[in-house]
């Protein structure tokens, strides 16, 4: 019965586990025509992540909580450092009060606002994190890295978040 079902679906989110952790093209950024696009969902390409996926499943089966190394955060802001560029002075990464930011950007008032990345199912940083990172001087805009990769634009328009 019940029992019997549970394992059932545990398997099952195995297998899509076992899946989602690879690819056979070695440049897939998290979807590609060799694992997740096709003709039938073209319209969300855009928002498919196999990476992001398998996260869930690893906090689902294994309780794994998901977060962000330092490489990725610097990958991930290399890419938005290019579209910030026109706006902003790019200023050299960080670490304050015990956080990494792979990116400081400083406006045209000197304004300096510190790029935190987070992984999308992370929580974002309390108050009395945000606040240590102010009272150094810099206003902390928190994003995902899926926000800075999939829509750089977006974050461009929304860096300073409450």
């Amino acid at each position: 019965g019940y029992q019997k079902g549970v394992l059932a679906f545990e398997k099952i989110l195995e297998k899509a586990l076992e899946l989602g952790e690879r690819c056979s093209n070695p440049e897939c950024p998290g979807a590609c025509y060799q694992c997740m696009f096709d003709y039938n969902n073209q319209m969300i390409h855009p928002m498919l992540d196999r990476h992001l996926g398998t996260a869930v499943l690893i906090y689902l089966l294994r309780g794994g909580v998901p977060s962000v190394s330092r490489e990725q955060a610097e990958r991930t802001a290399a890419g938005f450092i290019e579209y910030a560029r026109a706006g902003y002075k790019i200023l050299s990464p960080s670490t304050v009060a015990g956080h990494y930011f792979p990116v400081i950007l400083e406006d045209n008032t000197g304004q300096k606002t510190a790029l935190w990345v987070i992984h999308p199912l992370q929580e974002k940083p309390t108050s009395q994190e945000r606040a240590a990172v102010a009272a150094a001087g810099l206003r902390p805009a928190i994003h995902s890295t899926f926000d800075l990769e999939r829509r750089p634009f977006w974050v461009l328009n929304h860096l300073i978040q409450p």
